[in-house]
């Protein structure tokens, strides 16, 4: 590596580390991106605006305004950088972007995949109204050949550095003006709102228990085609276990076009009851799940009891994250038939459930 490649490189780790002491500006109205990493992963790359970056937005927009927030996102809908833009702060054009969460280290941060295209979304702060901007719709300054750190592609690779030139021609409105969910006691409501809509086949809204599950649909809500008018829409799911539940909303063209409009999550907390404990099948021949909830994180016991109170078996010991169900497996092959006790102690609350076991 060369004296000014080195040197380059000194000057941008100078920058990030001036821009993680400082932060971003704050601004009144509230962002969507509420999701995305204070700081990047080990593995990142640079991405920087030029400074007289061309920007068209179907709302007859030009040019990104103090307020406007530019973040990253990967196909899995994962924030991987954001910037705050400030027509008076140069950092403010720069940002890093993670990459792989186990590239070099285990990391909580997960970025975008060797090779995966980049793709962004810009909040307007003045209208309150998010645009996502497709990976062909990105345009990048070109790298010479004596420039080994550059890279005008647009897919993701770590420590070189990406120029936006441009952003166009491939933006695709928003027009979600709300998008919020509420527990109706073991249901959620979905309720959104649009501004304005063009060429709207509808939406799908889909469900998924945490951050590793697969999306799976809950159902499609039909739109209104074409209209300035704004429109309210609801979505009721069925009831749902305890925990962490993720939501995101589908906007579906007349031509086939889909776009990911709207991403959140809610818990369902415990209140209840301070231990939820389910055992299935029953009888048990073989093999039994036991699927436990706890109120609170303190440390929880589970044991195997026969019916003459000795403890056949120890299940677990030690905590358990709060309102999530947890499973445990129960082999009864080598327990003779007959009737015995679970019991879950978790904290000073105890709870006592029987089990049949057939040969």
């Amino acid at each position: 590596m060369n004296t000014a490649t080195t040197l380059r490189l000194f000057v941008l780790f100078c920058i990030s580390l001036w821009g993680i002491g400082h932060g971003p500006p704050v601004y009144a109205q509230s962002s969507p991106f509420t999701d995305c990493p204070d700081e990047p992963n080990v593995d990142n790359a640079t991405v920087q605006f030029a400074s007289d970056v061309v920007v068209e937005f179907p709302n007859g927009s030009d040019g990104f305004s103090t307020g406007d927030e530019i973040a990253f996102f990967t196909d899995e809908d994962v924030c991987a950088g954001r910037t705050v833009w400030d027509a008076t702060d140069d950092q403010s054009r720069v940002l890093s972007i993670s990459g792989p969460a186990d590239a070099v280290d285990p990391s909580e941060i997960d970025g975008y995949a060797d090779g995966e295209a980049l793709q962004l979304s810009v909040w307007q702060q003045s209208t309150d109204r998010r645009f996502d901007v497709e990976p062909d719709a990105i345009g990048y300054a070109s790298c010479g050949a004596d420039d080994p750190l550059c890279r005008d592609d647009g897919q993701y690779e770590s420590n070189v550095i990406f120029t936006v030139v441009d952003v166009g021609n491939g933006v695709l409105p928003v027009e979600l003006s709300t998008f919020s969910l509420r527990l109706q006691g073991d249901r959620v409501q979905a309720l959104w709102r649009t501004l304005s809509e063009t060429n709207n086949s509808g939406f799908t809204l889909e469900h998924r228990r945490d951050t590793t599950g697969a999306w799976r649909d809950l159902g499609f809500i039909p739109g209104m085609g074409t209209t300035s008018v704004p429109q309210e829409y609801t979505f009721t799911t069925e009831a749902l276990a305890y925990g962490t539940h993720q939501f995101r909303l589908l906007q579906h063209d007349h031509d086939g076009t889909t776009t990911a409009v709207a991403n959140k999550q809610v818990v369902r907390h415990l209140t209840e009851t301070p231990i939820v404990l389910s055992i299935a099948p029953q009888p048990v021949r073989g093999q039994a799940t036991i699927t436990l909830t706890t109120a609170t994180a303190q440390r929880t016991r589970v044991e195997l009891f026969d019916m003459l109170g000795r403890q056949i078996r120890l299940l677990h010991d030690g905590p358990l994250s709060p309102s999530t169900p947890h499973v445990i497996s129960l082999s009864t092959n080598d327990l003779s038939s007959g009737q015995y006790m679970v019991r879950v102690q978790n904290g000073s609350d105890r709870l006592t459930q029987r089990i049949v076991v057939v040969r």
